[in-house]
C-alpha cells in the first residue's frame, strides 16, 4: 500500500551480492520492487564463473580490485541477500570484503529460505556478522520489508539510510578471505516467512 511518506530525496546506487545459482529470483523482484522508485540503480557481479574459469590465475586480490574499480567507487552501499548458501560462498565474502575496504554502507536481508544450523540459527555470512556485532552493518527480514503496511519503499530507504551513515571507524574487516565454498545439503534449507519480533533474537553465524 503506497502513501505519501517522503523518500529520501537522493537516490543512492546500491550493489546487491546474492548467490547467482540459487537466489536470482529474489535479486530480480528486488531489483523491480525497489528500483527506481528508491534507488538510483541496482548492479551486481557474477563473479562465480570469473573466479571458477581459472582459479590458479584470477585469484581473490585480482576480484576485489576489480570490485573496487568497477563498482565500489560509486556505489553508496552494498545489499547482502542471505540465502541457502550465501554464508559459505567466497565470491560474496570477497564482494562484502571489498564494500567494507571502501568503507561503503552494509545491509543484510535474511531471505526466506535461509538455512539455519544445528542449533536453529540462521546461516549468515560470518564478515557480514561480525559487523553486525561490531554495531556497523544493518540487517532486515525479506518478509518483513516487502510486507510492511505502510510503504516497503520507506522502510527500505530508512535502513539504506541508517547502514550508509553508520560508524565507519566500528568497521571489522579483519576476517581473513574465505577461498573455499561451502553448501547446506539441500533438506537443510528452510522456505518459511519470518517475523520480525521473533527474528531478532535468531539469526546467529554459523
Amino acid at each position: 500500500m503506497e502513501t505519501n511518506l517522503e523518500y529520501p530525496s537522493f537516490r543512492h546506487k546500491v550493489y546487491i551480492a546474492y548467490d547467482h545459482a540459487e537466489d536470482s529470483e529474489y535479486y530480480r523482484q528486488f531489483h523491480e520492487i525497489f528500483c527506481p522508485r528508491v534507488l538510483a540503480s541496482v548492479h551486481a557481479d557474477t563473479l562465480q564463473g570469473t573466479y571458477d574459469a581459472d582459479p590458479f590465475v584470477i585469484g581473490p586480490d585480482h576480484i576485489i580490485n576489480r570490485l573496487i574499480q568497477n563498482y565500489f567507487g560509486s556505489m553508496s552501499i552494498n545489499v547482502v541477500l542471505c540465502g541457502r548458501n550465501s554464508w559459505g560462498l567466497k565470491y560474496i565474502d570477497w564482494e562484502i570484503f571489498a564494500s567494507l575496504q571502501c568503507t561503503k554502507g552494509l545491509l543484510g536481508i535474511i531471505l526466506p529460505t535461509i538455512a539455519q544450523n544445528e542449533r536453529g540459527k540462521y546461516k549468515i555470512p560470518l564478515r557480514l556478522y561480525d559487523n553486525i556485532k561490531s554495531g556497523y552493518a544493518k540487517i532486515i527480514d525479506w518478509n518483513t520489508l516487502i510486507t510492511e503496511a505502510y510503504s516497503p519503499m520507506y522502510m527500505l530507504a530508512t535502513y539504506i539510510e541508517a547502514a550508509i551513515q553508520a560508524n565507519t571507524d566500528v568497521i571489522d574487516n579483519r576476517r581473513k578471505l574465505k577461498l573455499t565454498d561451502e553448501r547446506v545439503a539441500p533438506a537443510e534449507g528452510r522456505s518459511r516467512g519470518l517475523v520480525l519480533s521473533a527474528f531478532w533474537s535468531r539469526w546467529m553465524p554459523v
